[in-house]
């Protein structure tokens, strides 16, 4: 696979969503592996196609993370659960602590509204199910001091 059809490649990728540089690049090597045996050349082609991408603005990561970072609040994610996907999509640990800084979200509020809309407004009538709005609350990514806020 030539640079051109590389470029073009990546270009129909970001066209259809947001990546962030990390994951767009093993995208890409995975692209270059099915098409052809990998060669010493490949590593160039690969970091010359990213170059060109972050200068042309196509990928910039600092764009993507606020966007898939907005997406998990609107999603009524909790701030642990939203700082794995990040990482998970290769963004680094520097620019996820900058955007969480930089974002004023109250996470207490996103909690509360998280378990309105699951649950309601009625208090849980015993400890099984308390315990088992607690247990979803975590897997929504919320601490432990913000689920204890609410009970």
């Amino acid at each position: 696979m030539d640079e051109k059809q590389l470029y073009h490649y990546a270009i129909w990728l970001l066209g259809r969503r947001e990546y962030a540089g990390a994951e767009l690049a093993r995208k890409l090597k995975r692209k270059i592996a099915e098409k052809q045996e990998t060669s010493p050349t490949d590593e160039h082609v690969l970091s010359h196609v990213m170059t060109r991408l972050t200068d042309s603005q196509y990928l910039d990561d600092t764009r993507s993370i606020v966007l898939f970072f907005q997406a998990g609040v609107r999603k009524l994610h909790g701030p642990v659960r939203i700082r794995q996907e990040l990482r998970q999509k290769g963004f680094s640990g520097e620019l996820i602590d900058s955007v969480f800084s930089a974002q004023e979200t109250d996470w207490f509020e996103q909690a509360r509204e998280a378990k309105m809309k699951k649950f309601g407004e009625s208090r849980p009538a015993d400890y099984k199910e308390k315990q088992k709005q607690m247990r979803y609350l975590m897997y929504r990514g919320f601490t432990s001091d913000q689920i204890y806020e609410l009970y």
